[in-house]
């Protein structure tokens, strides 16, 4: 079975013929009003039609925008994922850092006491509230130490807060005398000064900036 479309234009003849072929007055208004309603409906199917097309553009726009920011975001993820493995890496190299400095002022640090006739076995203390990077006793003398790659004048302020602590909370392992210093590869010219007048001992494995108050 076949079916036959039929345009518009096919509609306006057949609606003028039959307009022609009105005889009476009231074929001939039937005729007027079946006439203006084709046209009133051709009007809105057009003019759906227009609006059809410009949703229809837009979607398309739409869909465009869409797919290049989904291109985008999958370089952003790519993007960030490369600047995390970067940072792990970076974090990894800065613990290597930490702990070599750590190790080697443990080190430079008990070398330094035994030229002064000192001997003290130098180690860290982690408690559950506070962790001494340098830690040593001997009779009456103990050492209180932070070690850093870098350091400048607030590495002092976070030193004086250990000693108290200790005091406060874990007395029996201080002593009457106790040496604070700090180690660090890179001192900040301002820690130089600071310690020189506050009487911490400041070193590197080359060098010492201030000597202990022994």
């Amino acid at each position: 079975m076949s079916s036959t479309s039929i345009s518009w234009s096919d509609i306006e003849k057949i609606i003028k013929k039959t307009v022609e072929k009105s005889k009476t007055r009231e074929m001939k208004t039937m005729a007027k009003a079946i006439e203006s309603l084709a046209t009133y409906m051709k009007n809105g199917f057009e003019a759906i039609g227009a609006k059809l097309l410009e949703h229809s553009k837009k979607f398309e726009s739409l869909t465009n925008e869409i797919a290049e920011l989904r291109k985008e975001q999958i370089a952003l993820r790519k993007d960030f994922r490369s600047m995390l493995a970067r940072l792990g890496r970076i974090e990894k190299t800065l613990e290597k850092l930490t702990v070599d400095v750590e190790d080697e002022a443990r080190s430079v640090v008990k070398h330094r006491l035994k030229e002064m006739g000192i001997n003290v076995e130098i180690t860290s203390l982690t408690l559950p509230d506070i962790e001494v990077n340098i830690y040593g006793v001997s009779d009456n003398l103990c050492i209180v130490g932070e070690a850093k790659v870098r350091a400048g004048v607030k590495a002092i302020n976070e030193l004086k807060r250990k000693p108290k602590k200790l005091r406060e909370k874990y007395p029996n392992l201080l002593r009457e005398r106790i040496i604070p210093d700090i180690y660090t590869s890179l001192p900040m010219f301002e820690l130089i000064e600071k310690a020189r007048r506050e009487n911490i001992w400041l070193l590197k494995a080359t060098e010492q900036f201030t000597k202990p108050n022994i």
